[in-house]
């Protein structure tokens, strides 16, 4: 393992925040996989082996961390006899096999308490990953704004990014004004595809092509286009800045690549963490859950990837010092 992260009681940490998920929307799996009966963990450990086998998105990496997962049963690297040991070494197993950060065993209960101090209900699984049909999002996003000066304005997130449509709207509205706009990404460990998607629209006046995501269950990459949004006219011709550093990843980072390679905006800060496949939870028995990767997000005009190697900004900056560089920026450029 690397400093840049490390696996308790079966969560994967990056630096101080626990990387959410970037959750797509998957097709269904049969219903034994999706709702297994209580099995050894052994047993655990083939059903994990044969989905990714089927559905990792980089086939050679899949094969991979499949056989890690069969050999480490063969020769004792898994711990079977004990519940957190198994968590922990399989989750090593995997890291090593693929450096993927997505990529991890959990516990049923750790992810509804995860999603229950987001302020959700529910777990994105690979039978349940888009917007629930009553309107209620996956969680609350802990999203603020304010005017730093008379043409300037911060919006800074500090949380997963769900779809909460209203509480975006009032964060922007009270920017309104501003003919530049500073984003805030710096500590959003990811959110869902539905949050990302809405939130990134609100600044384009026209539907645009922002990325594509690629797996094995199509020929072709799948188009992510923006949708509209009520504010979409007013905030198109503002100046875009993100903020970005090691911590930004999964769906901030979907939101720092697309406005990036649209160039609808100019990243200020660090590299990000390099968390570009999305997925879903797999519930696997024992009371365990496995977030399996299944789709990468890629370049809507290039193809490239960000899994693994990040989001490089426009302007290089230490985290800290980001929000007055990109001041400093905006101030040159005036």
């Amino acid at each position: 393992m690397t400093a840049r992260h490390k696996v308790i009681g079966g969560v994967l940490l990056l630096a101080t925040a626990t990387l959410v998920p970037l959750a797509y929307t998957t097709p269904a799996i049969s219903s034994q996989q999706t709702e297994p009966q209580e099995n050894s963990f052994t047993e655990t450990l083939d059903r994990m082996a044969s989905a990714i086998e089927e559905r990792y998105p980089i086939e050679a990496t899949a094969h991979k961390i499949a056989d890690a997962l069969r050999s480490g049963i063969r020769s004792g690297a898994i711990k079977i006899n004990d519940g957190e040991a198994f968590l922990e070494t399989t989750n090593a197993l995997m890291w090593g096999a693929a450096q993927d950060l997505h990529l991890r065993l959990s516990t049923e209960e750790a992810i509804r308490q995860r999603m229950s101090r987001a302020g959700g209900s529910r777990v994105p699984t690979m039978r349940r990953v888009r917007v629930p049909q009553d309107g209620s999002p996956l969680g609350t996003t802990d999203i603020t704004s304010e005017m730093l000066n008379d043409t300037t304005g911060l919006v800074a997130i500090s949380s997963a990014i769900y779809r909460n449509p209203d509480l975006f709207a009032d964060a922007l509205g009270k920017v309104k004004n501003a003919q530049n706009i500073i984003i805030d990404l710096r500590t959003v460990p990811g959110g869902t595809v539905p949050g990302v998607l809405n939130f990134i629209s609100h600044f384009y006046d026209q539907k645009t092509h922002v990325y594509s995501n690629a797996s094995r269950q199509f020929n072709t990459p799948q188009e992510v286009w923006t949708e509209e949004t009520s504010l979409g006219n007013d905030f198109a011709d503002k100046d875009l800045y993100v903020l970005t550093s090691r911590r930004t990843a999964s769906g901030a980072e979907a939101i720092s690549f697309g406005l990036k390679n649209t160039e609808r905006a100019t990243l200020v800060g660090e590299k990000t963490a390099g968390a570009g496949n999305g997925g879903a939870f797999m519930a696997v028995g024992q009371g365990l859950m496995l977030f399996l990767p299944t789709m990468q997000t890629i370049n809507a005009k290039t193809g490239e990837p960000w899994e693994g190697t990040g989001v490089v900004p426009h302007l290089e900056a230490e985290a800290e010092g980001a929000l007055v560089a990109a001041l400093s920026l905006i101030a040159n450029n005036t």
